[in-house]
């Protein structure tokens, strides 16, 4: 796997500021924050597949700023 941020699962680049994209790797973190962008929503649960151990240490030793919003994809919720 690439550390490349184009590398991502899914990414793809939907404005100047704005892109969506599946869990990166622990390699592809720091492509994220060279690209430009400060923050990171995450939808997935923490025992997700492919989940990163402590993310939000790993976007924050970044200085990314790490949002969890965890989302059960198999019934959502209006909170979720």
């Amino acid at each position: 796997m690439s550390d490349s941020i184009e590398d991502i699962y899914n990414f793809m680049q939907l404005s100047d500021r704005l892109a969506t994209g599946g869990q990166p790797t622990i390699d592809q973190y720091p492509a994220i924050a060279a690209a430009g962008y400060s923050v990171v929503f995450n939808l997935a649960l923490t025992d997700s597949p492919n989940a990163l151990l402590d993310e939000a240490s790993i976007a924050r030793n970044l200085g990314l700023e790490y949002i969890q919003i965890p989302v059960e994809w198999d019934a959502p919720t209006l909170d979720d």
